[in-house]
């Protein structure tokens, strides 16, 4: 599925999100320092480690430049703008937020030093970090927060639907009141919409904010081509003392992958971003460093919504699953960068339930389950994919071997979006990125209360359990509510999990620190701690 996957990987990272950490967390944090590696949980106190540098020479100085293959629509100057997926690259370079997500999925202190729990979660209140400025000089106070909180709240942001109000009760103290609380808070929280922007800049209003890029960050907008590059200038005032160490960053569009290759060996670029598959293979192969983690699983998803759809019968939805040859596929297609799964959430996810079983290769079985639903001599299907088909042209055979006829219509990107906003015939070929919060994957994504994924419609029983789910505080509870959701949609074989991929960068081995896949969501890294060593 690795044409299918790609674009979905990497344009619809919001999952990562609004579906981040069922987890619990203490009370309190206590203040901490930011540090290049992720954070470590004692007990019921988050804290973050530190990787002493004393023995490590740091070379300051240099441009790191990061190939990649899409390019922002426009100046991707306002968090809030649901319209420019590629505003990620903004994050973590020019804006911040009030914390990051570990690897674990848990909360670390970043523009926050701590925050502390109101009785019964409805309430939360933040210490921010003092001495923080907006690289225009404006001072980062819990007005800040306030006020990019009320426009998300005017705009009706997603990330904002449970916040009921934000009080700044003191220069570097700021309260949200929420209306109720959500397991996938911290997720919310720490999404690309809640990177701060100036309050100089914000009052101008989010138009004027979208092309005046201005926040916390290590980094400086300097100058945007769409289709050519994004690039930033070091910020000579960044709180963190004696950082950045690199003197600028440049995102270079190449769409490409033989090109990407090529300017990556030819020493005209320094990392190529979000990968997969053979790419991965080939240029570990020629003594580039992979940094990678399972981004995501490839998957079939059925029209489902229109009560006359054939897929709306499980024992179709089932007699596919069992006609595909998974291990086959993975090891033909995945490079050695593909696992065989049987659910949403990739192996090593904080939702992946290791004891949900699988439905193995089994031509057999798939034929008695479609004589069992009244299609002994077979039948017909449509799979839309993006073109070019790769891994469907598998699916073709496979599914021919047991009498379904399937036929594939091969679509751009943007036509493919456009089925998944407003519904399909027949099965579409898909992928998501890591959904590490099960129940709000389920209610976020899919009808009756989901925007995406029109087609498909969710079975009532299931989104009234993940309703309970997203709400209960207790750990425990909430990850067998979870285990018990994965295990509700594959008894209906509601999805035909494949294969989960690694997504990853290739990186030359002198660029040192980045923190690349070191936390939950792969857009968090460390451009602050990057360096070239020379």
């Amino acid at each position: 599925m690795k044409k299918a996957f790609l674009p979905l990987a990497i344009l619809m990272v919001v999952i990562l999100l609004v579906s981040a950490c069922g987890k619990t967390t203490s009370t309190s944090t206590t203040t901490t320092t930011p540090s290049i590696k992720p954070n470590v949980t004692t007990g019921t106190s988050t804290t973050t480690t530190t990787t002493s540098t004393s023995t490590v020479n740091i070379k300051k100085g240099g441009t790191l430049r990061i190939i990649y293959a899409l390019s922002p629509n426009s100046i991707p100057g306002w968090p809030g703008d649901t319209t420019n997926a590629q505003k990620v690259w903004m994050c973590w370079t020019v804006f911040e937020p009030l914390a990051r997500l570990g690897s674990n999925g848990e909360p670390i202190p970043w523009l926050a030093t701590k925050w502390d729990w109101g009785p019964e979660k409805k309430y939360i209140t933040f210490t921010l970090r003092q001495g923080v400025k907006f690289s225009d000089g404006t001072d980062f106070t819990s007005a800040s927060v306030k006020l990019q909180i009320d426009q998300l709240i005017a705009d009706k942001d997603e990330n904002v639907t449970e916040v009921d109000s934000c009080e700044a009760v003191d220069t570097y103290t700021v309260r949200i009141n929420l209306k109720v609380y959500q397991t996938n808070f911290w997720a919310r929280i720490c999404n690309w919409s809640m990177f701060f922007v100036s309050d100089t800049v914000l009052k101008q209003g989010v138009e004027y904010a979208k092309l005046h890029p201005v926040g916390t960050g290590p980094f400086l907008y300097e100058s945007f081509e769409k289709d050519v590059h994004l690039t930033f200038v070091k910020n000579p005032n960044y709180w963190q003392t004696g950082k950045p160490y690199l003197d600028g960053i440049q995102l270079i569009t190449v769409k490409e992958e033989l090109t990407q290759r090529a300017k990556l060996e030819a020493d005209e670029g320094d990392m190529l971003a979000l990968v997969a598959g053979k790419i991965l293979q080939d240029m570990k192969a020629k003594g580039f460093d992979v940094i990678a983690q399972y981004g995501g699983t490839n998957f079939l998803i059925f029209d489902t919504s229109n009560a006359n759809s054939v897929t709306n019968d499980p024992n179709i939805r089932m007699a596919i699953e069992y006609a595909i040859n998974k291990k086959e596929m993975v090891d033909a297609l995945g490079y050695g960068y593909q696992v065989v799964n049987n659910q949403i959430s990739p192996p090593g996810n904080p939702s992946f339930y290791k004891d949900l079983p699988s439905r193995d290769y089994n031509p057999a079985k798939a034929k008695e389950l479609l004589k069992a639903a009244g299609y002994e001599t077979g039948l017909k299907l449509k799979l839309i994919c993006i073109s070019p088909a790769t891994s469907e042209v598998y699916l073709q055979q496979y599914l021919k071997a047991v009498n379904i006829d399937l036929e594939l219509e091969m679509v751009d990107n943007a036509k493919f979006f456009n089925y998944l906003f407003t519904g399909w015939t027949g099965m579409l070929s898909g992928g998501y990125s890591i959904p590490t919060n099960y129940p709000s994957f389920v209610l976020t994504y899919f009808p009756p209360g989901g925007t995406w994924n029109i087609g498909c419609m969710m079975p009532q029983d299931i989104v009234d359990k993940a309703k309970l789910a997203i709400i209960e505080t207790d750990s425990a509870k909430f990850q067998a509510m979870s285990n018990e959701l994965i295990q509700m949609v594959y008894d209906r074989c509601f999805f035909v999990p494949i294969g989960s991929s690694a997504m990853g960068h290739i990186v030359k081995k002198n660029i040192k620190d980045s923190g690349l896949y070191e936390y939950v969501d792969f857009s968090v890294w460390d451009p602050q701690n990057t360096w070239i060593d020379k």
